[in-house]
């Protein structure tokens, strides 16, 4: 848009940009612009609000400082049908809320029959809980026992938890095909 003004005696045209700064009404305000602005902004935003994401996705965990902490030894021995898990009960923490008041005991139990899928999440199934033992105990290993079926691919792993019911992380996995 252009317009014809006298500046110091003489016809001049003035484009939309010298237009919309001398006259407060003019075409400075346009639609265009303002949709130019707008989309500016939530661009802006767009991407503060792909950086500010963590990434990472999962249930929500409380602070690792106050978990009762993690087996790290479980073992495993096969007799028969049998399976018999072995742990000792490590140490608490100083971090930790309360001492380990027993072990949760997760399973899974995949057909041989089914394809792997590596990359797919192991969904474990909670089979058994073994209560702490007393004190004069504690230096003993704790000892689970389960049957087993044949033509599966079996995971174990343990996780401690404290009086409050607060879970710790999981032990190392124990894995084989019976």
């Amino acid at each position: 848009m252009r317009k014809l003004t006298q500046i110091n005696g003489k016809l001049n045209w003035l484009t939309g940009a010298e237009f919309g700064r001398n006259d407060r009404c003019g075409p400075f305000w346009s639609a265009r612009r303002v949709m130019s602005g707008v989309l500016h902004v939530v661009a802006v935003l767009a991407v503060i609000c792909i950086l500010w994401s963590c990434g990472k996705k999962g249930p929500p965990e409380p602070p690792s400082g106050k978990k009762p902490p993690s087996v790290k030894d479980l073992g495993y021995s096969i007799s028969a049908t049998t399976i018999k898990l072995s742990w000792t009960i490590p140490p608490t923490t100083a971090k930790a809320k309360s001492p380990v008041a027993g072990f949760l005991i997760y399973r899974n139990q995949a057909s041989l029959g089914l394809d792997d899928c590596p990359n797919c999440p192991i969904v474990f199934k909670q089979v058994g809980d073994v209560p702490s033992p007393r004190a004069e105990a504690l230096d003993r290993p704790l000892i689970y026992t389960q049957e087993l079926e044949t033509g599966y691919r079996y995971i174990f792993k343990v996780r401690a938890y404290d009086d409050d019911g607060m879970a710790g992380r999981d032990s190392n996995l124990v894995q084989f095909v019976f």
